[in-house]
């Protein structure tokens, strides 16, 4: 019996075999967007340790020596020295044998020893300039980031340890909770273009597939992206009006002469060539400027509510003291990292260094001369110098050399604000209108607020040490005012509280002042009292309330599902009154204690219940012990929960990507066809059918369990 999943590989050879559904999902996506040699390297960081989101804290990051060192030992190929050795000296001796150019072919092309374990598809690695690619890569899509600077003279001693004192190691660790966002950026591009325009749309898509970018660059690729959809879009409109003509001289056929078939031929080629010369769209030089103008006004506002975020600088330490061939030392040959250390190094490190080497000089000669050259994207639009660098407004927001990523902190903010106001609409809004829109406006304002405040905080801790007072240090904030929250109220629920009776502020703090006597689930706290405030109160939004009353509902949803509705409601039993016997268990859900036995066990198969084993001697007697069934807390449960919603996207993943690989015929198919259709018979045409309809059940799953996991995960505080 063959194996139909035999030739798919989805792990690489440093992946987890302990068949943790979160770390095996973090892997699969990772895989899925950046190739095996990224998720070679990733999953290197997350078997060290420095893959979690407190590794920061606990110091659990990689240098890249180490994190090179662990790849090359999983997927290096056990090679004999003596081997390596004679190959050596045979490429030697042909050298000297063969002059010129054919020397270095042939050595190139028959004296090569394989030094993986297996093909670089399936993640076997072990040169240093690519695990250091794949590095950078992470770093770029802040999927990565730099704990600090280590020195690596703590385990070292003697006469070397001044020396290697002075080399900076930076330490990495891989942030969780980015690469989880990487399947939701359709739906912060969604997100951006329902609230905002088009444009603005554009901007965050090209923010989110390039990582960092600097401002020229984000402006040049948005409008390339821009006109290539225009041409898309005048290319289908170009087709209809072609179906159509040829329905009409479908039409005429019969009209046609053997005298006039020849001038409608070349009338006919002559349109052809027109509309081809049409279909290209290219934009002068005005609207293009015009164009340039229009995104720089989105990509500033991007900027004031938070979307769009400047990338803080890498932490350095002693960066004063520290010139530039120390800041790359960590990026340095491993002859020179292990010639300092005293340490010995076997025959095909000194092979392996000597090719990596040259390589290295090449970095370091092209960094000193790229640092002084301006930026090719202004040296190509003139015009947009112009606006970059003679506006004072364009230059007080983009000063040269920022760079910009998307803040995905402030889109999950944001899809908590209107994910909460629509469970507050629901639940309250036939006591108090427009409730969910005020806590929405109210989550929208604090999330603009402690967005300037940490960039504030971050602009405070780039200063020196002399500068940057610790008592001075900013805290964010969770209350607000009514007037703070009204420019972020819909028009419609502006336009309500203005016509009655009060004004907007006092009908607003009216409002919140009924919404915080609920208490199921809590929705706001009143931290002033409203009487007598000048300002019409201070509140708080029950955030904390909100998000767990959302994550049981949701908890108990998944249950119902899996296990039926008796199985919903013992967790909730054994959660509201704590450990309980079988009996008791059965009396308080109205069911038999058979029935309630059998779900208990399910429900304990599941890792959702725990058994409690209670002796009344000592020795271990079960006739006469109790047997107590609980839940130890709701995080608990909620952690057992969201390990199986982690496992069902991975598999879904899976699924989905093995029918690509199953249906590669069907895309060739399609882009060898191209005008004609690539379906010969009705047969084709209803598998071809069945196969979309499936790829789209698998991508609408797996779009709701990663929402789902989004609440479960991400939106707490």
């Amino acid at each position: 019996m063959t194996n139909a999943f035999g030739g798919f590989v989805t792990t690489s050879p440093l992946s987890s075999h302990s068949h943790c559904s979160n770390t095996d999902l973090l892997s699969n996506i990772l895989r899925d967007h950046f190739g095996p040699t990224v998720q070679t390297v990733a999953d290197c960081l997350i078997l060290r340790g420095a893959g979690s989101s407190t590794s920061n804290s606990r110091g659990g990051g990689m240098t890249l020596t180490q994190l090179l060192a662990m790849v090359r030992s999983r997927c290096r190929r056990n090679v004999p020295q003596e081997r390596i050795r004679l190959v050596h000296r045979l490429n030697n001796g042909l050298k000297h044998e063969i002059e010129g150019d054919e020397a270095a072919v042939m050595t190139e092309t028959c004296w090569k020893i394989r030094k993986t374990a297996g093909t670089e598809e399936r993640g076997y690695v072990v040169d240093a300039s690519v695990v250091r690619a794949a590095l950078i890569v992470l770093i770029h899509h802040s999927m990565v980031r730099s704990t600090g600077v280590v020195n690596n003279s703590s385990n070292n001693s003697g006469k070397h340890s001044q020396v290697n004192s002075k080399i900076p190691f930076h330490s990495y660790v891989l942030d969780r909770d980015r690469v989880m966002c990487l399947p939701r950026y359709p739906r912060y591009v969604e997100y951006t273009r329902k609230w905002y325009e088009d444009h603005a749309a554009a901007i965050v898509e090209e923010l989110l597939v390039g990582g960092r970018m600097g401002t020229a660059e984000v402006i040049h690729k948005t409008v390339e992206k821009i006109c290539t959809s225009m041409d898309q879009d005048v290319a289908s409109s170009m087709d209809d009006e072609v179906d159509d003509k040829k329905n009409t001289v479908s039409v005429k056929q019969e009209a046609v002469t053997p005298e006039n078939i020849t001038s409608i031929t070349n009338a006919q080629l002559e349109e052809e060539e027109e509309e081809e010369q049409e279909q290209e769209v290219i934009l002068t030089p005005q609207e293009k400027e015009e164009l340039q103008k229009k995104l720089l006004k989105e990509l500033r506002t991007l900027i004031d509510i938070g979307l769009v975020e400047a990338v803080p600088c890498i932490p350095l330490e002693n960066q004063s003291q520290k010139d530039e061939d120390e800041g790359e030392a960590e990026f340095e040959s491993p002859s020179k990292s292990n010639t300092v250390s005293g340490n010995k190094r076997s025959f095909s490190e000194v092979n392996d260094d000597e090719n990596s080497t040259s390589t290295n000089k090449e970095t370091t000669a092209t960094k000193h001369t790229t640092t002084n050259m301006e930026d090719p994207y202004l040296t190509e639009n003139p015009t947009l110098t112009k606006l970059l660098l003679q506006d004072k407004q364009n230059l007080s927001y983009f000063p040269p050399g920022t760079v910009w990523r998307a803040n995905i902190q402030m889109f999950h903010d944001s899809i908590r604000a209107k994910s909460l106001g629509r469970l507050v609409s629901e639940r309250y809004n036939d006591v108090v209108p427009h409730s969910g829109a005020i806590v929405t406006a109210a989550l929208s304002f604090l999330a603009k607020h402690n967005h300037n405040l940490l960039q504030a905080q971050q602009k405070q801790q780039s200063k020196s040490q002399e500068e940057c007072d610790p008592t001075t240090m900013i805290t964010t904030n969770t209350t607000f005012l009514p007037d703070e929250i009204l420019p972020y109220l819909p028009t419609e629920t502006h336009t309500y509280f203005s016509n009655k009776t009060g004004g907007v502020r006092s009908n607003i703090s009216s409002s919140l002042l009924t919404l915080s006597t609920f208490t199921y689930p809590a929705v706001v706290i009143e931290v002033e009292d409203v009487r007598g405030h000048p300002d019409g109160g201070r509140f708080e939004i029950s955030t904390n309330s909100l998000v767990q009353h959302l994550r049981t509902r949701i908890v108990n949803q998944i249950i119902r599902d899996r296990h039926g509705h008796v199985a919903s409601r013992i967790c909730a039993i054994l959660l509201s009154k704590g450990y309980l016997e079988v009996d008791g268990i059965a009396d308080a859900a109205m069911v038999p204690a058979q029935d309630a036995r059998d779900i208990l066990h399910k429900l304990y198969r599941s890792k959702y219940v725990h058994l409690l084993n209670l002796q009344q001697t000592k020795r271990h007697d079960p006739k006469t012990a109790f047997y107590l069934w609980g839940i130890s807390s709701t995080k608990a449960l909620r952690s057992a929960i969201t390990q199986d919603v982690c496992r069902a996207l991975c598999n879904l993943r899976l699924r989905r990507q093995h029918e690509m690989e199953v249906g590669k015929a069907w895309f060739e198919r399609a882009k060898e066809s191209g005008d004609t259709d690539e379906n010969e018979n009705e047969e084709d045409k209803r598998a071809h059918a069945m196969f979309c309809s499936g790829l789209e059940r698998l991508d609408n799953a797996c779009w709701q369990l990663d929402e789902t996991l989004m609440v479960l995960q991400d939106f707490g505080y």
